[in-house]
């Protein structure tokens, strides 16, 4: 399902040398967790006709993906009524106008706290882009959540070390980010324990920011083909934040191993969250194989906080299950991304 028009200009999709070739799952019942503690993954037969093998985690979108609006111990909502749909909603934040393209599913009930996803795009992509892409908007529809797509300055987000104009100017993208989930908060009954981050690539990398800034509001987060752009060191999270990461090991963009002086490996990144999150040391546990794709997990981790890692191999810069992207590579059928994001941001609350 694709976000309807927007008023969204695309930019052409050229990979900048700044940024180095970036494009350029309220509480969830603990029971339900342990019964499907990583779903949403595609279960698709082999090429050959032959089902998975049956270590493959069979985990398909439909049999795990509920209604993710649950009352809330809280008071119910009064008022939140917001305009259901799709629209581009702007905010003054930092002191400019920041706008972003929002959809709200039909299923949405203002006496329900739903769940809020931010989806942000790569460098030089747009939010429309990125929706017709990963179709996500189904995935939320699904599940019942609010899906907001932030529109970066100069088609990129601050990370840090990347990319474009944002970081180069050192725009407030954290501070715009903690500003779209107070508007939304003001029109919608939002789940506050709830709100969660992907994006690909530049996306990914400021996804990852987030993470380590704005934690007391981010309860987990999903970069795809993006690690962090910045020291680990400097990243002091205020509580540990869930972490699936996605990752093609043919990425030439954003090379899976790293590259001197420019981006750190995955390794790298994802050891460093397992750390902070408390982690269960080792090479952790895989919970999903399939074709190109193995997904491996550690934990338990302090408060949920699990981390885990899904590899692609021989995946270039693409979103699995989406659209192809001019990035190199193709999108592998074997894993529905945005399917498997959404369940487990249900799955890991704050």
């Amino acid at each position: 399902m694709r976000i309807g028009a927007l008023n969204v200009v695309l930019v052409s999709l050229l990979v900048a040398a700044s940024c180095g070739g970036d494009d350029a799952r309220t509480d969830v019942a603990e029971d339900a967790r342990a019964a499907a503690p990583d779903v949403g993954r595609s279960d698709p037969v082999e090429a050959d006709g032959a089902a998975p093998d049956a270590g493959a985690q069979d985990s398909s979108p439909d049999a795990a993906a509920p209604d993710a609006s649950t009352p809330d111990a809280a008071p119910p909502c009064a008022g939140k009524t917001g305009a259901l749909g799709d629209r581009t909603v702007s905010i003054v934040s930092g002191g400019i106008t920041r706008s972003f393209d929002l959809h709200v599913p039909a299923k949405y009930d203002p006496t329900k706290r739903a769940p809020v996803v931010f989806l942000f795009h790569g460098y030089t992509m747009s939010a429309a882009t990125l929706a017709s892409t990963t179709h996500f908007a189904a995935a939320a529809d699904a599940r019942g959540m609010i899906l907001a797509l932030p529109i970066g300055i100069g088609t990129s987000f601050n990370a840090g070390e990347c990319c474009g104009p944002a970081s180069a100017n050192n725009v407030d993208d954290v501070g715009f980010t903690r500003d779209m989930i107070a508007a939304l908060d003001a029109e919608y009954c939002v789940d506050s324990k709830r709100v969660s981050a992907s994006g690909i690539s530049n996306g990914g990398f400021f996804v990852y920011r987030l993470a380590c800034e704005l934690a007391d509001k981010i309860a987990a987060i999903a970069p795809v083909a993006g690690v962090i752009g910045m020291p680990p060191a400097s990243c002091n999270p205020v509580r540990p934040v869930a972490l699936l990461h996605i990752h093609g090991t043919g990425d030439v963009q954003i090379p899976y191993n790293g590259s001197a002086g420019a981006f750190r490996s995955v390794a790298v990144t994802v050891d460093a969250f397992r750390t902070k999150n408390g982690c269960a040391a080792g090479d952790g546990t895989v919970v999903y194989t399939q074709g190109d794709v193995s997904c491996r997990k550690w934990g338990p981790c302090t408060a949920g906080a699990d981390v885990e890692l899904c590899t692609v191999t021989g995946g270039g810069h693409q979103w699995p299950g989406g659209e192809p992207l001019p990035y190199g590579g193709s999108p592998t059928p074997n894993l529905i991304a945005s399917d498997a994001i959404a369940d487990f941001f249900l799955a890991h609350p704050m």
